[in-house]
């Protein structure tokens, strides 16, 4: 068997474990969650049915009221004292479109309202966990400030972008828990369209800290890998393989500080521009990476071509992700997933052409075959 058919083996042999490592993970997850939970209906959770205890946690899936345009409370968290709004129910998770929350320059704003009925469990704390609420929202619970990400408003002007997960714990004692929720964005992903979760105080940590032990584990393993690679070029390594195989390391333990929980903007204080740029640049950095390894793995005139001008396209990118104004920033991010797609056909091609003319060189290589005697 060739190099390069070994290699390609390897890869797969790669993906099939680390495809079924996700699945076992996501099972192990699902494990965590209340089989059948109750659903959100015309804004309102019933929990009498279901007892909470501090292991699982379930999703405030289904229908909440929505007042787009409009928040409920004033920001002392007092009732903002205007006439009643009209209200509507909103599925929850789901992103806004224009039918939900119109607004001038893509800013918009609206409130979400809950009213939670926990039945028994009046007696435990609660706390509920938001991942993706626009990039900037409020929590009220009882009519009282409970956490916040950002600064939301009514104004433009006004308002700050943080886009962080937070949790916030709801006191027991109360038949009826009121959950306001106040949100606005001035980007394409407003609303709350990731699963808000719902549990014991206990729970809802408990699943925070899993999530937070595993993101820290992956930066561990990448940093981990950065040194052993940097430890080989001070050996005597140096070579271009090691210097993309340490950048790309360096590159994976900085992604996974700054996705899902956004670690290192919560110890870090960032603005949310700043934010949505350092992590185009990293991802787009790994994406340079990883052609460029395969190409100084196994060189050739084709591949080099082939990676280079991969390489100029994704730094035209980063510069036009640096330079665009808000107004095109949905264009700029389909043209940074196309290059994320872009990266593993540029891969794939480097160790394909590499496997064939690894067989090409051993079939003109081969001695040939003895002419019989005559």
């Amino acid at each position: 068997m060739t190099t390069g058919k070994k290699l390609m083996m390897a890869a797969a042999v790669f993906l099939i474990l680390i495809t079924g490592a996700r699945l076992l993970w996501m099972k192990y997850l699902s494990a965590w969650n209340y089989p059948d939970p109750p659903q959100v209906k015309n804004g309102v959770l019933d929990l009498g049915d279901l007892e909470l205890n501090d292991h699982k946690t379930l999703e405030l899936n289904g229908e909440w009221l929505f007042y787009p345009g409009v928040f409920l409370m004033a920001e002392d968290g007092a009732s903002s004292g205007m006439p009643a709004p009209p209200e509507r129910t909103i599925r929850v998770p789901k992103k806004w479109d224009k039918e939900d929350a119109a607004g001038e320059s893509g800013f918009r704003y609206g409130s979400y309202r809950l009213k939670v009925l926990p039945g028994d469990n009046r007696s435990k704390t609660l706390a509920l966990r938001l991942s993706r609420a626009g990039n900037a929202s409020e929590v009220f619970i009882n009519g009282e400030p409970a956490g916040s990400s950002g600064r939301p408003s009514t104004d433009a002007g006004k308002h700050r972008g943080a886009d962080l997960p937070y949790m916030v714990a709801i006191p027991p004692g109360d038949d009826i828990v009121d959950i306001v929720i106040h949100v606005s964005g001035d980007t394409n992903d407003a609303g709350i369209f990731k699963p808000a979760r719902f549990g014991t105080l206990e729970a809802v940590r408990y699943r925070e800290n899993l999530l937070i032990g595993l993101q820290l584990l992956m930066c561990a393993l990448a940093v981990f890998h950065s040194l052993y690679g940097l430890i080989l070029y001070g050996l005597g390594a140096r070579t271009n393989a090691i210097l993309s195989y340490l950048a790309l390391m360096i590159l994976l333990a900085l992604a996974a500080l700054m996705s899902d929980d956004k670690l290192l903007f919560q110890w870090i204080e960032t603005g949310y521009a700043l934010q949505e740029k350092l992590i185009y640049f990293v991802y787009i950095g790994m994406l340079i990476c990883l052609p460029m390894l395969c190409h100084h793995l196994f060189p050739s005139r084709n591949g080099a071509r082939w990676a280079y001008t991969y390489a100029v396209a994704c730094l035209l990118v980063a510069v036009s992700v640096l330079l665009a104004p808000p107004g095109i920033q949905p264009f700029v991010a389909v043209l940074a997933r196309s290059v994320y797609f872009a990266s593993f056909a540029v891969t794939g091609f480097i160790l394909i052409r590499n496997v064939r003319m690894d067989d090409g060189s051993r079939t003109c290589s081969s001695p040939a075959s003895p002419s019989p005697s005559t």
